[in-house]
């Protein structure tokens, strides 16, 4: 029966040679983690964040005009002041407006007055038998009224169901100010009296400025300073470092979407050794389509 021998001959000067390094490698291992671990504690810092609005020193949106590939092309201002009140609005969405008013008038008559909605609280409007009119209330957001011609005002028989005999319509911008949109402006800013304050021009639209730190413009690096503010923490996110296959290396982001993790590296391999120590974060989302 053969027999074999899990380890290989040395002579008697070079087992001892080797037995010597091996004792000072372990002494050197068990100083660096046997007796003084905390020598090895590392620090992991960073932050979980998302793209966001950034806000003025009013502490509110910016509007900016964006290109085709979403870059910023200018800044036009903060929503404070003349665009206090103010939204956004597709040129699309406009433009059926003044197509709807067009339609309305070929089919009860050009002469259908579009008047404002001051006019119409303050004014009395009369049927065709010269009878005033009980007028409805208008929703909150209307800007203008396109009214029936008086001779289509149907006087209300006794006994006969309420209806509509005044209005065609509400607009909740302002066609008597701005009457139509050129097809070449893909979106506008409208006021919240339904004026339009500023136009897109062709291969542009309007939006909100947005970032994920400082003041947007260094967006796409990943070099975020310490002191930068960060637009869109994400809060609660369980951390970990490595998928934990170190000592400690847990944590999760504060309110701020900030985190600081403390972790202890493994005992001395006995030779060079490189640790990866990646963060793993734990995110947790819903499928959503509006």
């Amino acid at each position: 029966m053969k027999r074999f021998r899990s380890f290989s001959y040395l002579p008697g000067r070079q087992l001892a040679y080797s037995l010597l390094a091996l004792v000072m490698l372990a002494q050197l291992c068990t100083q660096a983690f046997g007796f003084n671990p905390g020598k090895y504690l590392r620090f992991k810092h960073g932050a979980v964040y998302a793209r966001a609005i950034i806000e003025g020193d009013n502490g509110q949106p910016i509007y900016v005009v964006y290109d085709e590939q979403g870059e910023e092309v200018r800044e036009i201002g903060e929503v404070y002041g003349q665009y206090e009140g103010s939204s956004v609005m597709s040129g699309d969405t406009y433009r059926a407006y003044v197509d709807q008013l067009k339609a309305l008038r070929q089919l009860h008559g050009s002469d259908s007055p579009l008047v404002s909605k001051d006019q119409y609280n303050s004014e009395t409007f009369l049927d065709s038998a010269e009878q005033a009119i009980d007028k409805s209330d208008l929703r909150e957001d209307t800007q203008v009224v396109l009214l029936r011609p008086q001779d289509q005002r149907t006087p209300k028989l006794p006994g006969e169901a309420e209806f509509e005999r005044l209005i065609l319509a509400e607009f909740p911008v302002d066609l008597i100010a701005n009457p139509s949109l050129d097809e070449s402006v893909p979106s506008i800013i409208i006021s919240d009296e339904g004026i339009i304050l500023e136009r897109a021009q062709k291969g542009q639209n309007i939006g909100y400025k947005v970032g994920f730190f400082g003041d947007g413009d260094d967006q796409f690096t990943f070099r975020r300073r310490f002191d930068d503010k960060i637009h869109g923490p994400v809060q609660g996110v369980p951390l970990e470092i490595g998928g934990g296959a170190f000592i400690g290396g847990f944590g999760v982001t504060d309110e701020e979407g900030k985190y600081s993790i403390q972790y202890y590296l493994p005992p001395c391999p006995g030779f060079a050794f490189e640790h990866t120590t990646d963060v793993w974060a734990e995110l947790n989302y819903r499928n959503f389509n509006p």
